[in-house]
């Protein structure tokens, strides 16, 4: 009688609240790390000794599935001790959750589909166990959620940390990459794989970086230039040359998720479909996003980005506000191109595969898989888990829009909100809610001056008005006001438009009208920019009725003027 085989599922839980328990962009980066060394090294590592059998499927991401056929018991008892790893590593500020499944009759995906039952089963009987708390203790002033245990430095600051936040910056100095050892250069474990691939594919740009850029677990130091070692007096000199400042006084939080992936998964097959699926979107996503950092975040030697989580389907990075939407499409387009490469390959391969991906999935080895992304833009200042929030808010409503489309996959949707502009009482949704009017005008009952989210290639085309507009010098003070008239509800609306419109250069009014006539859904029946005009012209306000997509004129100025100001002043130096 053969052997029982098992398959066994393992997952961490609640990532997100892990990272981001603390506002400190080096421990937040440092617990990212942590848990990929955990969930990658540490794991296959641990299994290959403990679990000889054990037949690796994946591992990234925070989860994997391996197969056994050793005996329940034993399984159990390594999956306990690797619990404790975890545990022990994270100080208990993560855990790990994992269900086996008797793999024999059932097949691969009756067997994979209860294991993810099981599992989200585990998730809401998961409890945590509360921190000792007492009042002669001092909170940790990171977290302030436990109790404050060892004194640290960082920038020439000394701050009391629990154990959790603790490990969390410790390994974010302590456990790095070196990158060349003859000059000591290290960088934090995070940014591995980014120098790796620019060591493999750009071996040049790899000698001339200055990997100490990415040391620092600060962003404020964008604004002035460095990214270096403070006695290193040749490049501070250098840095406050006229020509050669940077100055990027607001930052974008970029979140990124697969599409549709959670309904591939449950679709798969096979052991073979599911590793070719698992390796595929992870190390493409990967490289695409490496791709996009290289290309459009170097300025000089240094590179002005923060990765804070990157695995599996999901990445969420901090960068400049001015790189955040080029970076966004640069990675959708890409991981597009580098998955339908790497799924050719695979179905070539292997039958298996190749079954799973034919008929309507075939698309996918055309096309390849497909992200969305939600951009929140706040100051350098800003609360980290605040931004995440929104942009997590964001990506919803872009993956829902992208979802109407009903194809396999969908396409890529990009929505992004400049949060500094927000009222502290509003959400993201509300305030763009309040831009849409009731109109008395005869051909148009409505008027929505947001057309967020954008599909990639309108978003390109959003931001090259954009850049036709900074390049005309239209004022910033007359697009944001005309900003904040797109919010009044009084029947002076026009009134205003007209008097701002009227004093502007004609380049100047000209250049808004054909931006708007070229993002106008409409484009291209010939009507143009006097068309434009008379409409802008017919915004007669009255009280906000129910919206309806019947008789809604679609014009984007709130999206362009916003867009205006994620332009760059000069080209990157």
């Amino acid at each position: 009688m053969p052997a029982t085989k098992y398959l066994i599922l393992l997952e961490t839980p609640s990532i997100k609240k892990y990272l981001f328990s603390t506002n400190t962009l080096a421990q937040i980066a440092g617990a990212s790390a942590l848990l990929d060394h955990l969930n990658r090294e540490e794991t296959a590592s641990f299994l290959k000794k403990s679990l000889p059998d054990a037949t690796i499927v994946y591992l990234n991401g925070g989860s994997g599935l391996f197969l056994s056929s050793s005996d329940r018991a034993t399984i159990e008892n390594v999956m306990d001790r690797l619990k404790a790893l975890y545990h022990q590593e994270t100080c208990g500020g993560a855990t790990l959750l994992y269900t086996i499944e008797e793999y024999g009759s059932n097949d691969f995906r009756q067997t994979l589909r209860q294991a993810h039952r099981q599992l989200s089963r585990q998730k809401q009987r998961h409890r945590c166990v509360p921190a000792g708390r007492s009042p002669f203790s001092k909170d940790c002033q990171s977290c302030f959620q436990q109790a404050a245990e060892e004194l640290l430095e960082e920038f020439g600051e000394k701050r009391w940390l629990c154990a959790v936040c603790s490990r969390k910056q410790n390994f974010y100095y302590k456990e790095g990459f070196v990158v060349r050892a003859k000059d000591n250069v290290w960088v934090p474990k995070i940014w591995q794989g980014f120098v790796e691939y620019v060591q493999k594919h750009y071996p040049e740009e790899f000698a001339t970086f200055r990997w100490q850029s990415l040391q620092r677990g600060s962003v404020e130091e964008w604004n002035q230039g460095v990214f270096f070692s403070k006695d290193d007096e040749e490049v501070n000199q250098d840095s406050q040359r006229k020509g050669n400042r940077v100055n990027f006084p607001r930052m974008g939080l970029l979140y990124g998720d697969g599409n549709s992936m959670g309904r591939l998964v449950k679709a798969l097959d096979s052991e073979a479909a599911l590793q070719c699926f698992s390796e595929v979107v992870d190390s493409s996503l990967k490289e695409a996003t490496y791709e996009a950092l290289r290309k459009h975040c170097r300025i000089g030697q240094n590179l002005y980005a923060r990765i804070l989580l990157l695995g599996g389907d999901d990445l969420i990075l901090l960068l400049p506000h001015t790189k955040v939407l080029p970076v966004a499409m640069e990675i959708s387009e890409k991981f597009e191109e580098i998955s339908a490469k790497k799924l050719k390959l695979y179905t070539e391969k292997d039958k298996k595969v190749a079954q799973f991906y034919s008929k309507e999935r075939a698309i996918f080895k055309k096309i390849g898989f497909t992200l969305s992304f939600g951009v929140a833009i706040g100051k350098l200042n800003q609360n980290i888990s605040i931004l995440l929030q929104q942009a997590e808010a964001l990506l919803k409503q872009a993956k829902a829009r992208g979802s109407q489309h009903g194809g396999n996959p969908a396409p890529c949707y990009i929505d992004f909100q400049d949060t500094t502009e927000l009222p502290f009482w509003s959400d993201i949704f509300s305030f763009r809610e309040e831009a849409g009017f009731s109109s008395s005008a005869r051909s148009f009952s409505r008027v929505q001056l947001s057309q967020r989210p954008y599909c990639r290639e309108m978003l390109r085309k959003l931001l090259d008005c954009a850049r036709r507009l900074k390049e005309e010098k239209w004022p910033n003070s007359k697009l944001h006001q005309i900003r904040e008239i797109c919010f009044h509800s009084s029947h002076s609306l026009r009134r205003k438009l007209v008097f701002l419109l009227s004093r502007v250069q004609k380049q100047q009014l000209r250049a808004l009208l054909g931006a708007l006539n070229e993002l106008h859904p409409n484009h291209g029946n010939g009507k143009g920019e006097d068309h434009i005009l008379e409409k802008l012209m017919q915004l007669s306000i009255s009280e906000p009725k129910s919206s309806s997509n019947e008789g809604v004129l679609e014009l984007p100025l709130l999206d362009l003027i916003e867009a205006v100001d994620l332009i760059e002043n000069v080209p990157s130096l």
